[in-house]
């Protein structure tokens, strides 16, 4: 009887244990992860197309080199149920996730604020009246026409790095809309590519990626990466290092 109730206790204070451990591994903050973009400048300009019809866009720097898009942050219990709004309005690309910013390093987007410096007492108080200055209304947006929407696709195209054209090249070969070498080349083989992504994903095929479409393209594709979960194996005695996807 003794031994029965020792059992018992002991189970439950390990069931208590267990809780607790796993109640105290809970992030204090979750981040909604919208894309990662190996160029500094690129990622500005994603930043300004979210910051349209999202208050909280942050971008922060990620080792190797990369540079990411977030939202946030939010409370554990609310990243799920934001994410999965934000997904059905459109507004964040389909393979957004949350994270807890582990990978983040330091944020070069909102940029710091610099501090005013404290009002001279010693001075004699304006008693002026002070007036305010003219407000202007803003002017309504016009919307981009086709012709215009292309030139500007062109014109961000034009200034990516061969290493990210090679990684866009990579993006659309993994989604099978590319067969050829990758070379940071745009030629016929991967304007063709480029049109059938398009016409996929219900846009105008042009050929000419925008900086919202390469955006969703490349998110796609780590998406698709870090579910395969690739990871570094060595073999000390054959003397070999692979690349291999430990989830599968």
């Amino acid at each position: 009887m003794r031994s029965s109730l020792f059992y018992s206790l002991m189970a439950l204070m390990l069931t208590w244990a267990q809780a607790a451990l796993a109640q105290s591994s809970l992030p204090r903050q979750v981040w909604i992860q919208l894309e990662t973009r190996l160029n500094l400048e690129a990622s500005l300009d994603s930043i300004e197309i979210y910051a349209r019809d999202l208050d909280n866009v942050n971008g922060f720097e990620i080792n190797g080199g990369w540079f990411g898009v977030a939202i946030g942050p939010y409370d554990p219990e609310q990243a799920d149920a934001a994410l999965q709004k934000f997904r059905a309005e459109g507004v964040i690309p389909r393979t957004s996730f949350t994270t807890t910013g582990a990978s983040f390093g330091a944020r070069f987007y909102p940029p710091a604020v610099a501090t005013q410096p404290a009002p001279d007492t010693d001075r004699a108080p304006n008693t002026a009246p002070q007036t305010a200055p003219p407000t202007e209304e803003p002017a309504a947006e016009q919307p981009i026409s086709p012709a215009e929407q292309l030139e500007q696709a062109k014109a961000s195209e034009s200034a990516m790095t061969e290493a990210e054209k090679k990684y866009l090249q990579r993006a659309l070969a993994w989604a099978g809309f590319y067969e050829s070498a990758i070379d940071g080349l745009y030629g016929s083989g991967t304007r063709a590519a480029m049109k059938s992504w398009q016409y996929a994903n219900g846009y105008n095929a042009t050929g000419v990626l925008t900086a919202a479409q390469r955006a969703e393209l490349i998110a796609d594709y780590q998406f698709l990466l870090a579910g395969l979960g690739f990871e570094d194996v060595v073999d000390a005695q054959a003397g070999i290092a692979l690349r291999l996807p430990s989830a599968l």
